[in-house]
């Protein structure tokens, strides 16, 4: 699933790598993982992929305490 997200593979459409996020993240990732994550939206081209990965992880924060 990391390979699809950071599509070091080859391209992926954004639906396949928001799905392949939800997927990692409901795996319990590590903090590396998020870190990468986090990291990853300071270098889309894709503002809307950008703003769904943090989105995300502040909603995560927000209503899991053990994402925190």
């Amino acid at each position: 699933m990391n390979r699809i997200y950071h599509q070091t593979e080859r391209a992926y459409d954004s639906g396949v790598r928001t799905a392949a996020l939800a997927i990692i993240l409901s795996t319990s990732p590590s903090i590396q993982e998020i870190r990468n994550f986090l990291i990853s939206t300071i270098n889309q081209t894709d503002h809307h992929m950008s703003t769904y990965v943090l989105d995300t992880m502040i909603d995560l924060a927000n209503n899991k305490p053990s994402f925190r």
